[in-house]
């Protein structure tokens, strides 16, 4: 009899071991797929966006730098302005100066390529302002209207822009008389991503 009881409590302990054991596995084996579907799901979330980012910069303009941006004319304002001062000042080198410079590459929105780099579909690169440019605040708010793709009045932010990201970008304010000044970008820094 007592050797029925070792032998019972043995059993249930054994038993109710075994339970737990079973119990125990069956929750890590629950962890273990709760893991992996949440990974499953995450890497299904990158996927969707990845494709969402390409099918989105697919549809983009490949030269939108060249043809909207590196177009741009500044200070049109000033330099209207300074073409009347010259015809009625034609000795005034300071007015043929400034004319000349406004009209030149020398103050042109021009970036260069730093750098690029493959992602999959995606390409992306490093842009950097050429040399430093001279615009006045509407100059300026349209400017960074067509690089940011949001309304800044009153300007609209066209269509089929690529994704441009400002990485860095410097303005100082610089008097040209006592009566105006201008913006001056010093530096710029543009990430530009399209489909490859």
């Amino acid at each position: 009899m007592k050797n029925k009881k070792i032998f019972f409590l043995i059993f249930s302990s054994l038993c109710i071991f075994l339970s737990f054991f079973t119990f125990f596995q069956t929750i890590r084996s629950a962890n273990d797929l709760k893991t992996s579907v949440q990974t499953l799901i995450k890497k299904s979330k990158s996927l969707i966006e990845q494709t969402n980012l390409e099918a989105s910069l697919s549809e983009k303009e490949r030269n939108y730098v060249s043809k909207y941006l590196e177009s741009l004319l500044f200070l049109e304002s000033e330099i209207k302005r300074l073409d009347i001062l010259v015809q009625a000042e034609p000795e005034n080198e300071f007015f043929k100066k400034r004319l000349d410079y406004l009209k030149s590459e020398a103050n042109r929105f021009k970036l260069i390529e730093k750098a690029t780099h493959e992602f999959g579909a995606i390409q992306e690169m490093e842009l950097s302002l050429a040399h430093p440019i001279e615009l006045d605040g509407e100059d300026l708010k349209k400017l960074l209207c067509f690089i940011e793709g949001v309304k800044i009045e009153p300007f609209e932010p066209l269509k089929n822009r690529p994704e441009l990201i400002i990485k860095k970008l410097e303005i100082s304010k610089k008097t040209i008389s006592p009566e105006e000044e201008v913006y001056v970008i010093q530096e710029l820094q543009l990430i530009k991503r399209e489909r490859s």
